[in-house]
């Protein structure tokens, strides 16, 4: 690990092993994350947080998986 704590919604749950590799923000998905981190900011915003702080219900609905 880089030394970056993981966010809230990691809690009780285990990232990929590629997690936190640099990753291209522009792409609406990255396999490093499995989400997809565009929807998912613009969820977060719309609920008043941080994309850090929401729980793994709420970032569930945003999990892509890699074909």
């Amino acid at each position: 690990m880089n030394g970056a704590t993981l966010p809230k919604f990691y809690e009780n749950h285990t990232p990929p092993e590629d997690y936190f590799t640099d990753i291209d923000p522009l792409q609406p998905y990255n396999p490093q994350t499995g989400f997809n981190l565009i929807q998912m900011t613009k969820y977060a915003k719309s609920v008043g947080k941080e994309p850090n702080d929401l729980s793994w219900e709420e970032l569930s609905q945003f999990l892509v998986f890699a074909k």
